[in-house]
C-alpha cells in the first residue's frame, strides 16, 4: 500500500508529511482519526454550507437561497459540536 498510497500527495499530505512524518503515517496510511477540535468543526460546517451551494449553482446556475446556506451550516454545526472537544 506504501506505493499506491505515497503515489500522489494533496497539498495537506504534504503539509502534514512535512511537519511530521508519523503524524502522516498515523492519518493516511492506518486512518486513525484525528480529534476535532472547535476550529475544525467550525471550518468543516462551513465548508458543507459552501459545498452545497457549490453544488446547487454548477447544476442550476443559482446559488441556494441564504436561509438555505444558513440551515446546512447550522446542521454541520449540531453534527460537529456532538464530537467535538471545545477547550
Amino acid at each position: 500500500p506504501w506505493t499506491v498510497l505515497g503515489e500522489i500527495l494533496s497539498p495537506s499530505q504534504l503539509r502534514t508529511w512535512m511537519d511530521c512524518q508519523a503524524k502522516w503515517m498515523f492519518r493516511y496510511l492506518y486512518e486513525i482519526p484525528e480529534g476535532s477540535n472547535s476550529s475544525l468543526a467550525l471550518g468543516r460546517s462551513v465548508h458543507h454550507a459552501l459545498g452545497l451551494n457549490f453544488h446547487q449553482k454548477v447544476e442550476s446556475g443559482v446559488d441556494l437561497p441564504a436561509p438555505e446556506v444558513v440551515r446546512a451550516f447550522c446542521e454541520a454545526w449540531k453534527a460537529e459540536a456532538a464530537t467535538t472537544t471545545f477547550t
